[in-house]
């Protein structure tokens, strides 16, 4: 069979066979130019099944932290899979999964040494919920039920992380009615923010914003506020200084719980193991997922303050349990991937590569269409606006469009109104240059679709 025979083939079977994430149709399934096989990953590139090369610019999904093909990992599965493959962990435990507890409380911040395992992003914000619920009523505020998140944010797709999600495309509608009790605040977003609009500088009334609702729902009510520390699913916002102070204090007043979502920003994306660590604010859950594993296996875990932890003793035991959340060939694939970011020294790099970055895409200011750029170590957000005065946003139909000339050009990341980099932490300052060019060139091509040139 030729390469061309076994491509159709493949395609066929993706169109009959296979319900992608996303709702791509049939037909969009047969379309070459939108359905890619990659095949091969290596370093920061991954090739398709055509043999082209791309650099990966968003590492996946914000997932392969270290790159691609790193063979300490897959010496680490094979290893742990010839010696024990699965084992329950109800009555029982896997050396892998103390170990890799052990080594995430190694770097967690102070007074955050209790971790409960998971198999992904949605699963430790879903466990992180079910745990502050169960908190509340084990103090004795029953009463305290509700959750607080932020508008624009993305915490997964169960039906508990959906009802506190409220991300721009998220169709509740098809899923409703979902989890009573949950609002929403603004974001910490400067650019566009509606409460220091044509201030000199920021305010805080985004995080005052929390104490409001918290009374207007009821102070005895509200169990728990989740966030991402950074907002990447509203756009890679950065909060001003005093805001997480501000917000941690406003917890601490009224019994709530503030849960850190660094699925994405958890173990060094932003140059700190953890993002909360730029604020010096100690959270009391965070929840983790990709970068625990680089995605070589699917990991998560959500990490508790042990003030917390040490209210479920006793008959106050956490009921709660996922097949494979101790698994041990995860556990080793996160083991020997954190291992590496030990050894190389990964965080740092991040940061320093982060900072490369930034100072590179300095000069797209000088597009008509660059409107702010910001973030933090390796994560960097590029919002593109039609007209700089107004911030008027360009239409959302055109993007689709640009991700294939992104490809095309053979980089990987995410084209919107927003432009998402987070390539692996390997990255070099040439390949920067590289990346940094490409979308220099893509948002030139976007202002002449737009008549902007």
């Amino acid at each position: 069979m030729s390469s061309e025979e076994l491509d159709q083939l493949l395609r066929e079977q993706a169109a009959d066979h296979l319900w992608m994430h996303g709702g791509w149709t049939r037909e969009e399934a047969l379309n070459h130019d939108k359905l890619r096989f990659i095949v091969k990953g290596d370093g920061i590139y991954v090739t398709d099944a055509d043999g082209r090369e791309y650099m990966d610019g968003l590492s996946g999904m914000y997932v392969m932290n270290v790159g691609h093909g790193r063979k300490e990992v897959s010496k680490a599965v094979y290893e742990q899979m010839e010696l024990l493959s699965y084992s329950g962990s109800y009555s029982s435990t896997m050396i892998p999964t103390v170990k890799l507890a052990a080594k995430i409380a190694k770097h967690t911040p102070l007074g955050m040494s209790k971790v409960n395992f998971t198999s992904g992003g949605a699963e430790s914000n879903e466990t992180a919920l079910k745990v502050a619920r169960q908190y509340q009523r084990i103090k004795g505020c029953s009463g305290k039920s509700k959750f607080i998140s932020r508008k624009g944010s993305y915490h997964g797709n169960t039906f508990g992380t959906m009802s506190i999600s409220q991300n721009q495309g998220y169709h509740h509608e098809l899923y409703e009615p979902l989890l009573e009790g949950v609002r929403q605040i603004s974001q910490p977003h400067r650019y566009r923010c509606d409460h220091c609009k044509g201030m000199p500088k920021c305010n805080l009334e985004c995080a005052n914003e929390l104490e409001r609702v918290i009374l207007e729902e009821g102070k005895d009510t509200v169990a728990a506020f989740i966030s991402e520390p950074i907002s990447v699913s509203a756009g890679i916002v950065v909060p001003p200084d005093g805001y997480w102070q501000k917000i941690r204090d406003i917890c601490n007043k009224y019994g709530i719980l503030l849960i850190f979502d660094e699925v994405i920003t958890g173990f060094g994306r932003t140059g700190k193991w953890f993002a909360s660590e730029h604020w010096g604010v100690v959270p009391d859950i965070i929840s983790t997922a990709k970068g625990i594993s680089s995605g070589y296996l699917p990991r998560g875990a959500i990490i508790v303050r042990d003030e917390v932890a040490e209210v479920f003793s006793g008959e106050n035991k956490f009921p709660h349990g996922i097949t494979f959340a101790s698994h041990p060939v995860a556990c080793a694939a996160a083991i020997a991937n954190l291992e590496i970011i030990e050894n190389e020294t990964l965080v740092e790099r991040s940061a320093e590569m982060g900072k490369y970055l930034m100072e590179k895409l300095q000069p797209l200011y000088e597009h008509a269409s660059v409107g702010e750029i910001r973030g933090i170590g390796l994560l960097v957000g590029i919002e593109l606006v039609k007209d700089k005065n107004t911030k008027e946003r360009f239409p959302s139909n055109i993007w689709s469009k640009f991700n294939l000339k992104a490809l095309e050009k053979g980089l990987r990341i995410k084209m919107g109104n927003v432009i998402a980099l987070a390539p692996p932490f390997i990255i070099t300052r040439e390949q920067i240059d590289e990346m940094v060019s490409i979308v220099d060139e893509l948002i030139t091509e976007i202002e002449a679709d737009q008549g902007l040139d």
